[in-house]
């Protein structure tokens, strides 16, 4: 739900911030196996995301 409370887009971002990081983390663990490569939708997928994250750190 959102509200007119300004630090809502700050916690939001904060929180698809750290789920992007989490990705990340998980992808670069893998991949140090050499037994997984990044699926082309899954790096669309941590594009988007990107995204977001950047819209609302550059929206305050």
């Amino acid at each position: 739900m959102l509200t007119n409370d300004p630090n809502q887009g700050i916690l939001l971002a904060k929180k698809w911030q750290w789920l992007y990081y989490m990705i990340r983390f998980g992808l670069s663990l893998a991949m140090r196996n050499e037994q997984f490569q990044e699926p082309t939708e899954l790096k669309s997928t941590i594009k988007k995301i990107k995204e977001v994250v950047n819209y609302f750190e550059n929206k305050n």
